[in-house]
This record gives C-alpha cells, sequence and structure tokens, in this order.
C-alpha cells in the first residue's frame, strides 16, 4: 500500500457542482429507494424531503445565467430562503443522513474515489446550509411584517405617472434600524428604478422629514418631485397608498395565520416522526393538548359496520374508555361522517345529550374526525374542560389536517393491533389470521409453524371470538376490513 493510499483530495465548489450535475440522476434514485425505506419518516415527510431535494439539486446545478454568476454559498442561501417556511433543524438533518447514504451507494456501485472528496464537501456544505437556516429564521421573525415585493412594485408601477424624481418605503419604522427601500428616475428611459443599499446608507440625518409623507402599513413613503405635487395630486396618491395599506394588513393576517398553520403542522410532524406505533397515542394526545392549547383533547373509535364508538385515550383514562356504546343514527356525526370536517359546537346542549354533558364538564367542543382515505377511523375532542371558547375557521382548518395525520399515523403503525376498534391480536394469532388468508388448513398451518392442529384449532376459535366471526371465511373478510390483512 503506497503511503498516501487513505488520502482524500478537496474538490472545489465548482468541481461538486458538475459532480452533482453528472450523477443527480443517480443520487436522485438512490435517495427515493432510502426515503421509501425509512419507517421513521411518515409518506408526508418523505414527499417534502423528496421536494427539497429535487430543489436542491436545481439549485446547484441550474444552467441560467444568474445562477453561473453566484457564489456557491450565495446558491445555498437562495435555497435556504425558498424553502424557509418549511424547513426545520430535523428536516435538514434528515435530508442530510439520507442524501449521504445515497452518496454511499452510489460510490458503492462505482468505485469512484472522487465519491469520497464528495462526502467530505457534503458535510461542510451541510455545515453551512444549518447556519444559514439559523440566520435566516432569526431574521424572519425580524422581518415578517416588511412589506412584500408585489406591493412595492404596484406603488412603484402606480407613482411612475407622477413628477416625481424619487421615492424612499420606510419599513419597519419601530426597529431601531429601519429598513428604507428608494427608487429613482432614470434620465434614460424616464421610470423609477430600485437602488442599491449602497445608495440608502447615503441618506443624510432628517433629509426624509422635508419630504411628503403617506403612511403605508408599519411605516411610511416618502416623495420627492422635480415639479413638485399638486394638493389634488397629494390627494390622489394618499388615497392610492391608502387602499395598498390596507391590501397589505389584510395580506399580512392572512401570511401569518398560513405562516403559523404550517410551523404547527412542522411541529406536530415532528412529534409524530418521534413515536413509533399506536401505544404512543396517549402521548399524541398529550402532545395536541400542549401544541394546539386545549385542556383535554379525547381520542375516540368509529366502528362504522356496528355504528358503535369507543373511547380509547384522553384526561381521565377509566372515564374515556368507560364511554362507549352504540352509535345511533345522529345528524351530527352523519355530517362529520360524510363531510370530513371539524365540526366547532359552542353550545353542546343543542346537540349531545346532558349525561354525557355532565360527565366530561363539557362547555364548548370541537369534534375533529380522524380517517385514513375514506375510511373514518374515529374522532378527536378539543375542549377547555366547562370553559367556553371561540374558534377560526383558519384554526378548525389546521385541525382537519391534524387529524388526516393521526389517521395515516395509525394506518401505518397499526401492526398487530388495532387499539381504535379495542381488538388485540398476539403474534400467533396474527400469524394464524394470515396462514388463514392464504388458503392453509389448520394441518398445514400446524407443520408451518410448528404447531399441533389442535392448538392451531384453539387460535382459529380465539380469533373468532376477538373478531366476532361465526366461521372462518368471516375471520378472514373481518381481518381485511378491519386493516389487520394488507
Amino acid at each position: 500500500m503506497t503511503q498516501h493510499a487513505h488520502f482524500i483530495p478537496e474538490i472545489s465548489n465548482e468541481d461538486f457542482k458538475r459532480f452533482i450535475r453528472t450523477h443527480k440522476q443517480q443520487l436522485q434514485g438512490n435517495m427515493n429507494i432510502h426515503l421509501q425505506l425509512d419507517s421513521l419518516l411518515t409518506n408526508y415527510e418523505q414527499e417534502v424531503i423528496g421536494i427539497l431535494a429535487n430543489s436542491f439539486f436545481e439549485t446547484i446545478t441550474g444552467s441560467d445565467q444568474l445562477k453561473t454568476k453566484l457564489a456557491f454559498h450565495q446558491l445555498l442561501s437562495i435555497w435556504i430562503q425558498r424553502h424557509i417556511s418549511v424547513l426545520s433543524v430535523k428536516r435538514l438533518h434528515a435530508f442530510y443522513f439520507i442524501l449521504e447514504k445515497a452518496f454511499v451507494n452510489l460510490y458503492d456501485e462505482t468505485k469512484d474515489e472522487q465519491l469520497l472528496s464528495g462526502i467530505l464537501f457534503l458535510s461542510s456544505t451541510f455545515s453551512k446550509l444549518f447556519q444559514i437556516y439559523a440566520s435566516a429564521n432569526n431574521r424572519s421573525r425580524d422581518r415578517r411584517d416588511l412589506i412584500p415585493h408585489d406591493f412595492q412594485i404596484l406603488i412603484t408601477s402606480y407613482l411612475a405617472s407622477y413628477p416625481i424624481d424619487e421615492l424612499y418605503l420606510l419599513q419597519n419604522q419601530q426597529a431601531v434600524s429601519p429598513i428604507v427601500s428608494s427608487w429613482k428616475r432614470s434620465e434614460v428611459d424616464g421610470n423609477l428604478h430600485f437602488i442599491p443599499d449602497a445608495f440608502q446608507t447615503s441618506l443624510s440625518p432628517g433629509f426624509l422629514d422635508q419630504l411628503p409623507c403617506f403612511p403605508l402599513a408599519d411605516g411610511a413613503l416618502y416623495i420627492k418631485g422635480s415639479l413638485g405635487l399638486t394638493i389634488q395630486e397629494q390627494s390622489s396618491i394618499a388615497n392610492y397608498i391608502s387602499q395598498i395599506s390596507n391590501l397589505i394588513t389584510k395580506y399580512d393576517r392572512q401570511e401569518k395565520a398560513i405562516t403559523k398553520k404550517l410551523l404547527t403542522l412542522d411541529r406536530f410532524n415532528t412529534i409524530l416522526l418521534d413515536c413509533v406505533g399506536v401505544d404512543d397515542l396517549a402521548y399524541i394526545m398529550k402532545q395536541c393538548e400542549e401544541l394546539l392549547h386545549y385542556n383535554r383533547c379525547v381520542l375516540y373509535a368509529y366502528i362504522p359496520w356496528s355504528k358503535e364508538f369507543k373511547g380509547i385515550v384522553g384526561s381521565e383514562l377509566s372515564k374515556v374508555q368507560g364511554f362507549k356504546g352504540p352509535l345511533y343514527p345522529n345528524q351530527l356525526f352523519d355530517q362529520i361522517r360524510i363531510t370530513k370536517k371539524p365540526m366547532f359546537i359552542k353550545d353542546p346542549a343543542l346537540s349531545i345529550n346532558k349525561e354525557t354533558i355532565e360527565l366530561f364538564e363539557l362547555s364548548s367542543l370541537i369534534i375533529v374526525p380522524v380517517y385514513y382515505e375514506h375510511e373514518m377511523l374515529g374522532w378527536i375532542t378539543l375542549d377547555q374542560i366547562g370553559k367556553e371558547f371561540e374558534v377560526a375557521k383558519d384554526e378548525l382548518e389546521l385541525l382537519e389536517e391534524i387529524g388526516k395525520r393521526i389517521g395515516h399515523f395509525i394506518q401505518k403503525h397499526e401492526g398487530q393491533v388495532h387499539p381504535l376498534y379495542g381488538i388485540q391480536l398476539t403474534k400467533r394469532e396474527l400469524n394464524i389470521l394470515t396462514l388463514l388468508a392464504e388458503g392453509y388448513d389448520n394441518r398445514q398451518m400446524g407443520e408451518n409453524l410448528h404447531l399441533s392442529e389442535h392448538t392451531v384449532r384453539d387460535y382459529v376459535s380465539s380469533l373468532m371470538g376477538k373478531l366476532k366471526a361465526r366461521n372462518r371465511t368471516q375471520v378472514v373478510s373481518t381481518g381485511f376490513r378491519l386493516g389487520l390483512l394488507k
């Protein structure tokens, strides 16, 4: 072995970009395989990370003129900024580990020594990404109220027809260092053009105070006109800026609501990723209480063929699990079952019987359906234990997404047990059920499992009792209906 056999040469940013461009298809294929095999990631998380990966490759290898002129660190910043609303530290870690596995697989296939350099470069690249993300995440909290670029275009386009030389937009004026954006009319084409930051810093103290001012959202608009503005022109501009200001305020509320929803869902996805099976449902309900700020969150099961319900987990477990029985035709639950939409009940006395209200000290109540695809598995109730409250439409939309994710989690992790239906099968019973579905008789099942026919018969009888089946055929059909068989 030579002296330099273990030496791994460093590669440049451009080398790495060329390498990604060359092996992009193979790396994406390897990543897709690892995403599908990762049991800790939900399908939603797999899709998100897949989107992040495709965008990362496109950003790094893009051939348009702008990207070729940008430094590697700038490309990383662009990628972070583009996905700041869906990124989290956990997702960045998951993306890094899966991409690293894709590199290792490619090395195993090709034995290309340059891949080892690529893996080392990948590590430093993600260190930079984590730093950029941390910085952008903090900055986004400080700048979330800034006036969006689209509104700035509306303003400058409108004002271009007025005799204006310069335009200054002061944003976030309550901050220690307000942001000033500026435009200046060009002598070449006569249009208002944005001026880079270097020009903004040259403003002398008190300069803006000498110009006409128009309040705009959290800031103000200052105008410098070469011929001066008439009173009528100033009035028209003030009216237009006022309308834009109202639009920005409305947009800001919507933006904050969407951001809050995405952050909450991201945190909830992280909670689900930390759980390994349906035994964690009690933990999930407790986390829902903390995350969604409710005093009580209870999960109920719904058995469609018998129209029965059963309390599963929640505060005061004995009371919850003792609450079960037939669910007769009920307009309230029929609406939830059909629409699959959450329902807010401000006064339960009009919809729920008096005994239930007293048992759980109910006042206002939210019922959130839990379903997977078209099958309603149950529902969650959220309340403040005796306290009346209000709820907005966007919160109900958030709770709908929470219900979907819990349904997906149950369907993915139910495995040997189906707690929503109160049915628990041992590993041996599940083996017997699987062989029954494949058409094996008692003798064949005994040979496969090294059991006597008598013991197999006992297991089949146990399955018939647990699944309330009259014969072996019903055992199998019920097993499929409950999702115990795939």
